[in-house]
């Protein structure tokens, strides 16, 4: 088992017609400005410039199955967490116009008085790299993956450090999962 830190680029794991399903699924959702618990170093507007939106579990389960095998594979790769279940997923829209981005964050959740924490992040790249400008994805252990294949999937543990850079042209379309487990010790 690798180390704590492991982020791992899957590569183009997704076939065109799962792509084409969270596409169709991605038209039903209210996208709006995102909200962030901020972590104190930038304002929350500073911090992250996108859209999103959230699945529905109920609406939405075929979704949440792939989240849930794509982490729990990554978990027995890499990580070895005791994790208990799919969290979120949501829908990011980064539009090149608004120069659309997310500084440095982490995914964990600290802060929440929840009994879970996020343990592994899972981001599904849906644009094509012809489509946008910019929006490379950086880890605070050195590791920047930019320019990624539509169906490109990379996962990586939620207290990881990371951040989308903004992108400058077009639009760049992901989906992000996180599976949760209890607090960290």
């Amino acid at each position: 088992m690798e180390n704590r830190t492991t982020v791992y680029n899957w590569g183009r794991i997704l076939t065109e017609e799962q792509l084409k399903e969270i596409e169709s699924a991605a038209e039903t959702l209210n996208l709006g400005h995102s909200t962030v618990l901020s972590e104190g170093l930038l304002p929350p507007e500073e911090l992250r410039v996108t859209n999103t939106g959230f699945f529905d579990k109920q609406r939405h389960p075929r979704i949440f199955e792939l989240g849930d095998i794509l982490c729990r594979q990554a978990n027995s790769a890499f990580h070895g967490f005791h994790i208990d279940s799919i969290g979120d997923a949501q829908l990011a829209v980064y539009e090149g116009d608004k120069n659309a981005h997310y500084d440095w964050h982490t995914d964990i959740g600290w802060g929440d008085s929840s009994m879970y924490d996020r343990k592994i992040s899972a981001i599904v790249i849906l644009s094509n790299p012809e489509e946008y400008e910019g929006g490379d994805v950086e880890f605070d252990n050195g590791e920047k993956y930019g320019s990624l294949e539509r169906g490109t999937v990379i996962t990586f543990p939620s207290y990881l450090r990371h951040k989308v850079h903004p992108v400058t042209e077009g639009i760049r379309v992901s989906l992000v999962f996180w599976v949760e487990g209890p607090r960290f010790r």
